[in-house]
Parts: C-alpha cells; structure tokens; sequence
C-alpha cells in the first residue's frame, strides 16, 4: 500500500469540497449530446475553478487573520509598559514604542534617528558604549544600567536595558525598564537603615555620657553651693551650665533613639521641640537667628521619636534654605499653639522661597527637587511621619517671601492625675533604701544624698540584690538600674513582681537613655517609676519620699 503525502492528502481534501460544493450549487449539467469525454472535462473545469475559488478564500482569510495579529502585536509593542526599542550598530534610535519615547523623551515623528548615548547623562556614556558593542558582538542578551539627562524640565530616569541583536546582526533590540522608582526606595531603606545604626550608636554614646554626667553634676552642684570666693562661685556656675548643656544633648539623642513603632501617648510638644532644637543647636546658630514663641500648649498624641525626627527634619531643612554667610539677617521662627482641638507647631525662615510649580510638587517622593537640605523624597517621608501620628503637614511660600512648614497634631484626652501619696516621717528609725548600679560612683552618690534621711545599702550587681533581697526584703524604697551585666533591672524585677510582688511596687528604675524595643514593651506593659540621668537631688529626694510613703499610705 502507498503512503500518501502531506500535500496530497491536501489536495484530495480540496477536492472534495470542491465536489461538495459544486453539488451544493447545483451547477447545470453538462450537454447530454456531448461525448463522456467532453462531459468529463467540463466537470474537471468546473470543480478545479471552484478549487481556485475555495484557496482564493483560505488565501484572504489567511490575510486579515495575519493583518489582526499583526495589529494585535503592534499594540501590544506600542502600548507596553515597558520600553521597547530597535538602536543600530551606532546606537542611533531607528524604532521606539511610546513607553520608551516618554522615558527617553524622545520625538521620533518628522526627525531622523537619534543618537541614544546624547539622552543619557554624561556619567554613563563609557557604560552604554559597552553595551551596545557587547550586543553586537554576541548572540547572547547584553544588561546595562544608565540614567536619563535632565532636559526641558524632566527629571532623570533610572532605566534597566536588556538587549540582543537580531537575526540578521542589523540591529540590536532593547528592552527598557524604567527603575526609579526603586532605585529611590533602596536609597530610602539604606538611610533608614543607616539611621537605625545611628540611632543605636547615640543611644550607646549618650547612655555612656549620662552615668559620668550624673556624678559630675552632683560634684559641680556641691562646688556652687560651698563655695567660698566669688571667684570660684563663678567657675563652678559657668561648670554647671556646661553640664547642663551638655545634659540636653543628650537627652535630645535619648528621644532620637527610642523605639519609633511604639504606641502613641500623650507627649509634650514644647519638649520635644527644644529637644531637637538641642541636637540642631550649633547648625541653627551658625547659620541664621531663632526667634522662639512656645506657647503653653497640652500634650499631644504622638510617638516622642517620630515626633522628634519629624521636627529635627523639618529645623535643619529650614537652616539650610538659607544664601550662606548672611546669618544676621537670616531669621528662623518656631512657634507653637493651641487651636481647638488641636496643637500647632510652624517652623518658618524668610530664605529664598519657592516657585508655585515645585511648591506644588513639594510632598510628592517622585520629583527631584531640594528643598533646603531636603529632597521631596525626604519632605515625604516627613508627610508619612505626621499622618502616621494621625496629624498634618502643610506649606506655605512664594519667591522671595521664604517658607513656612505647619505641623498640625491632635491633643491627647486629658486624664485625671492619681492623687500624690502622703508623705511622712519615719518612726522608730530611718526608711531603708537599697541602690542596684554597675556604677560604683554613681551608688556612692546616692549613699551620699540619702544617708541624711535614709539607710542606704548598695550593691553593684542584680544577681547581688536578688540574693541579698532573698534573705531580706524589708526595703522601703529600690532604686535599680535598668541595663546592668549579667542580670538586668528588668529581670530582677522581674523575680521581684513574682516572689516579693509588694516590694516590686517599691522600685524606682533608672536610665541613662538606651530604650531597645524591649526594653520599651517592658516599661509600656509594667507599672514603674522612672528617674533618668543625669537626675538633679530635688527629684532623687522627691522619688524616695514619695515611694518610702506608699508603704505607711
């Protein structure tokens, strides 16, 4: 038996619909006169023209079936949303879909083929040359990373290209992906996370600070109430206010550091404020005059650290709005108050202002304007800080006229303060006093301030006090350090609340300012009493007062 072909097996197909269609039409017969030769012929004609007539049909079928895919693929180049692209041996632009003449900013109709390398900034020429020869050199895909020039106003683009030659090596076919913005969100979690590490290291650096600093105002304070020359009354004064400046450094890194995805809580603006105007401190003064009006105003809710960080931003991008060396007649005002329900704080400058068109676009994390020292991505991220404290951030400006930033936060819900304990005098002996630090100078200060109204006992280790404590609770009043070695305040609290839950209610915590995430769900989750360094006397005394009365309340 014969095996059939492919394009036999077609015909024959042909054929048959040819027959079929031919009986469907109902064709008139050929002459019976004529011979069986002549009818036969004259069917064959008929049949093989209706066969024409049949592949004529395939034929154009085939044609708009070939015409809607082209159209559909013609679509699907021009309007991707990524961008497509045909560039020759010299890197000129022969074919572009609209998604790449937008990114490259591109105007092909009307204008010969332009040079891709002149679209780019001049830092990634050298890179871009290599890649279109590494196209053409290879039948393998090619990848470069570039970025747009500036031009007519547009911002640059960070573009992805991928690329390989075509079948014929006459030009090489470039697929674009415009990576901005990505691009802008790394750059924004490397700042992120490079503040987070700096945020860890002050915390260190001013926890380290505050132990010293708790002494040595204590020492500086005894040097101005004893001493005996004006002369020596005035050194020991100018010695106190360098401690205390220094102190509300690094309070202000204290308030930096803390945990910024911790609850919202009710938190003094004028505070905070002062606080970042502290670390901003010697940047506010070199650069222009503050002109403070902090009004009295209730607390808001809010998280001190985003809280801080927004208005820290907000002060050193008006610093830097400034023409340099003009600082007398710069002038940067802060103010607070209270409308209704809510607190405002302004931080202004009367720098050089801004065009309606950027002030416009000011929030927005895509433009790639500055202001001041400021990025919009940067004045987002601040727009993110004050809506996540369920407030607003505004602006305000015009050429010439400077810039005003308005900070509008929500009051917290006064609550009604717990009545203070009584306080009274000791019968039958001293109240006893026990002081957990790994600062031995910082415990002998404290023996030093209580003996006069307290027995004092001190120990330098946690794991110390739990046994000394195991044996003899009968302390009125603790004062532990939070961060100790081996054993921390939180741990021997800890053990307190569960083995002497009376005397656990006697501690009163005391920080130099590290506040790490757990440490901050410990404080939020637990009843406590807190003293941070560097502390003054008055507020030592009044704690141990207060907390010595608790027992005899």
């Amino acid at each position: 038996m014969t095996r059939r072909t492919g394009s036999e097996r077609e015909r024959e197909a042909l054929r048959r619909k040819a027959e079929a269609r031919f009986a469907e039409r109902g064709e008139a017969p050929v002459d019976a006169g004529a011979s069986a030769e002549t009818q036969r012929l004259l069917h064959e004609l008929q049949v093989h023209q209706l066969e024409l007539e049949l592949q004529n049909e395939e034929l154009e079928a085939s044609r708009v079936q070939a015409e809607q895919h082209a159209a559909r693929y013609a679509a699907l180049y021009e309007f991707a949303p990524v961008g497509y692209l045909s560039i020759d041996r010299e890197a000129r632009v022969l074919r572009a879909n609209q998604c790449a003449t937008q990114q490259l900013g591109l105007e092909l109709q009307g204008a010969g083929p332009a040079l891709f390398v002149t679209l780019l900034d001049p830092s990634c020429h050298q890179r871009f040359r290599a890649f279109v020869t590494g196209c053409f050199a290879s039948p393998a895909h090619a990848a470069c990373e570039v970025r747009t020039a500036a031009s007519r106003g547009s911002a640059p683009r960070a573009l992805e290209l991928t690329g390989v030659r075509a079948d014929d090596g006459s030009e090489c076919r470039v697929v674009m992906l415009d990576v901005t913005e990505r691009k802008q969100a790394e750059a924004a979690l490397v700042q992120a996370e490079r503040l987070a590490t700096l945020g860890l290291v002050a915390a260190n650096v001013s926890h380290e600070l505050n132990n010293p600093l708790t002494y040595l105002r204590a020492a500086v304070e005894q040097l101005v109430h004893d001493a005996a020359s004006p002369q020596l009354l005035a050194c020991a004064e100018e010695a106190l206010d360098g401690v205390r400046r220094i102190e509300a450094v690094t309070r202000g890194l204290d308030t930096f550091s803390r945990d910024d995805q911790g609850p919202l809580v009710p938190t003094e603006v004028n505070a905070t404020l002062e606080a970042a105007m502290a670390i901003a401190a010697h940047e506010l003064q070199a650069t222009a005059t503050v002109e403070r009006d902090l009004g009295e105003v209730p607390r808001v809710l809010a998280n001190e650290a985003r809280l801080g960080q927004l208005l820290l931003n907000l002060l050193v991008n008006a610093s830097r709005s400034f023409t340099p060396h003009e600082a007398s007649r710069n002038r940067l005002t802060v103010r607070t108050w209270a409308e209704g329900e809510a607190v405002l704080v302004e931080i202004g400058d009367n720098g050089p202002g801004l065009p309606p068109q950027v002030l416009a676009r000011l929030f927005d994390p895509l433009a790639t304007h500055q202001v001041g020292s400021s990025s919009s991505l940067g004045l987002a991220i601040c727009k993110r800080l004050v809506g996540s404290l369920g407030g607003d951030l505004t602006a305000t400006s015009a050429p010439g006229a400077g810039t005003r930033f308005r900070v509008r936060l929500q009051q917290a819900v006064a609550v009604a303060a717990a009545p203070a304990p009584r306080v009274e005098v000791a019968l039958g002996g001293k109240p006893r006093v026990l002081v957990i630090d790994d600062e031995p100078r910082l415990t002998g200060l404290l023996k030093r301030l209580l003996t006069p109204a307290y027995q004092v006992t001190t120990v330098e280790a946690a794991r110390d006090a739990q046994r000394l404590l195991a044996g003899d609770a009968a302390f009125d009043v603790i004062f532990c350090d939070l961060m100790m070695p081996v054993m921390s305040g939180m741990q021997l609290h800890t053990w307190l609340v569960a083995e002497h839950p009376g005397l656990a209610a006697r501690v009163i915590f005391m920080t130099g300012g590290v506040f790490s995430p757990a440490v901050s769900a410990y404080l939020e989750q637990t009843p406590h009493r807190l003293v941070l360094k560097p502390f003054d006397v008055d507020t030592v005394l009044a704690e141990a007062a207060e907390v010595a009365a608790l027992k005899k309340g």
